[in-house]
């Protein structure tokens, strides 16, 4: 049996594994038929490369480095082209409007079966970890369960199906 998988770039795909960025940020929904699925989380496998890591603010890199437990230049051991865990796709949300200073989208739509939101917070430090732009989608994931290790696999674009056996 194969589950969903969505492939996201380190150290992204970690920092849902952590549970320290609830929200993967697409200019797309996930099809209705996936809300409440349980969802593998790919890490890429391409690695950042050192100028764009770098070049982030410490404004930036502190709070994953918190999340992470592990110092900016240890970003470049994070897992890649593996699942780092699987997590629930609680719902989807469109953001109607970003609100910086109090870390806040309202919700101009949710997905169908997703479960009706005014607006959602964001942890601190979150807003950091996605793309909260007027009109991006939000996909809420819940339950995450870690994998450890990672296991490896190839991955694809936008949603695709992994077995658990897809060694890559």
């Amino acid at each position: 049996m194969s589950i969903p998988a969505i492939t996201i770039w380190q150290p992204y795909a970690s920092l849902i594994a952590v549970g320290a960025k609830r929200f993967e940020t697409r200019d797309w929904p996930p099809w209705v038929r996936y809300v409440g699925s349980r969802f593998a989380i790919h890490a890429s496998t391409k690695r950042p490369t050192p100028a764009s890591l770098y070049g982030l603010t410490v404004r930036e890199t502190q709070p994953m480095e918190l999340a992470l437990g592990v110092p900016l230049a240890g970003f470049q051991r994070l897992p890649l082209g593996a699942v780092v865990a699987t997590a629930r796709l609680a719902g989807a949300y469109q953001v109607g409007r970003y609100h910086d200073a109090q870390r806040t989208a309202t919700i101009a739509q949710a997905l169908r079966g997703s479960p009706a939101l005014d607006s959602i917070r964001l942890m601190e430090g979150e807003e950091l970890f996605g793309d909260y732009s007027d009109g991006r989608w939000l996909w809420a994931f819940a339950d995450v369960k870690p994998c450890t290790p990672a296991i490896p696999a190839k991955g694809a674009q936008g949603i695709w199906q992994w077995d658990g056996k897809d060694a890559a």
